[in-house]
């Protein structure tokens, strides 16, 4: 973060004073938030829901639960501001809460932040070799200690590779399902580590980390209470990431194809309904150029609907119509796209539907004629999912 304030979120609220003494700080975002903020903010304090604070050179860092887990940094001083992952460009509730958290805890914020630098100031004086006896004693001694070390490290510069999948197998192991809604597993230490692997160097460890997180937890979560999502969403990011670190690596083609074979593979065993559009996503993200996009048709073909789309297997059939269109349609083949919805349209109010977008984007008036047939075939309350269609194109 910049001292000149905080980049990319234009007219941020201003501190202008330090965090310690923190007294006056309360008067100042309250003056800075609107009443709803305020109160609200106090509510999340009330609650403990500031889960995490840490005070860095005067800096404010903090976590709020909020529905979802928001980060809040305020930096003081007439260059500083407050930034939060909300996206508010306000003193939000979650900057509220963390500065009246902050304002209640200052003495032990401050010692913790004494005790940090304590520690750093002492591991710049001790003998790297007295460091490596410490370290290898700890990794002996606790497990948990072991299990970090080795996600944080392994696989790279020389150091032995980690069954990442094993690990969160055992992690998962562990757990109790009746308090499981309640006793989230983390995933952040492979998130961490995956992102240093990135800057280091190690592209192709930081997409096996991603990758293996993801297929132990989709393996997994049947031995956890997600009703809250959670295990769905760590899974997606998982996946997500790993699409997001195939691209930043700038691959060509024939670099970018077992890549784009395991996401097809994914997409098309994953369970119906459950993370196939998840896969879809990543698959759309990491097709990014004509190759992929013909590779990606290329797999796609011989698992497309043939005459009738129904059963059991319906959802999945409708997702990879759904995905060869959109591939066909970005490498301007959307003729071959509308004969293949073409001959299924009738049958199929999913492909009845996807052929008039289509349609609608390429050759309005035959959307037109198609949604009038759709009206005779498809009874009333088939026909109303696409209704908005009609009422577009009318």
């Amino acid at each position: 973060m910049h001292k000149s304030g905080i980049p990319g979120h234009g007219d941020v609220p201003r501190v202008s004073a330090g965090l310690g003494p923190l007294e006056s700080t309360v008067q100042r975002i309250r003056g800075m938030s609107t009443d709803a903020s305020f109160q609200k903010g106090g509510a999340l304090h009330a609650g403990g829901w500031v889960t995490s604070a840490q005070v860095d050179g005067g800096d404010l860092t903090a976590r709020v639960k909020d529905r979802r887990l928001y980060r809040v940094h305020v930096r003081p001083g007439p260059d500083g501001g407050i930034f939060c992952t909300c996206g508010s460009r306000r003193a939000c509730a979650h900057a509220v809460a963390a500065l009246l958290y902050a304002s209640d805890n200052l003495n032990g914020l401050l010692a913790e932040e004494r005790n940090r630098e304590g520690a750093r100031d002492m591991i710049r004086r001790v003998s790297g070799a007295d460091l490596q006896k410490f370290l290898e004693s700890e990794i002996k001694r606790d497990a948990d200690v072991r299990r970090r070390f080795l996600i944080r490290f392994g696989g790279s510069d020389g150091v032995p590779r980690v069954d990442y999948r094993g690990e969160v197998d055992a992690m998962f192991g562990d757990v109790d399902y009746m308090t499981s809604r309640r006793d989230r597993l983390s995933f952040a230490e492979f998130f961490r580590a995956a992102k240093a692997r990135e800057r280091r160097g190690h592209a192709a460890e930081a997409i096996r980390i991603c990758l293996e997180v993801s297929e132990a937890i989709e393996s997994n979560h049947h031995l956890v209470d997600d009703s809250s999502g959670y295990y769905a969403d760590t899974l997606g990011r998982a996946v997500l990431e790993m699409a997001a670190c195939i691209n930043r690596q700038n691959m060509d083609h024939d670099e970018k194809r077992p890549h784009i074979f395991y996401l097809h593979r994914q997409f098309l065993t994953e369970v119906p309904a459950l993370n196939e559009d998840l896969y879809y996503q990543a698959l759309v993200n990491v097709c990014t150029g004509r190759a992929d996009l013909e590779y990606l048709v290329e797999l796609n073909g011989p698992h497309l609907p043939e005459g009738r789309i129904s059963g059991e297997d319906k959802y999945d059939l409708i997702s990879r119509m759904c995905l060869h269109v959109e591939a066909l349609e970005k490498l301007d083949r959307w003729e071959d796209a509308g004969r293949m919805l073409e001959g299924l349209y009738r049958n199929s109010i999913d492909a009845c539907g996807a052929y008039v977008e289509l349609l609608l984007r390429h050759d309005p008036a035959r959307a037109q004629s198609v949604l009038e047939e759709a009206r005779s075939i498809f009874p009333g309350h088939q026909f109303g999912h696409i209704r908005h269609l009609a009422d577009g194109a009318d």
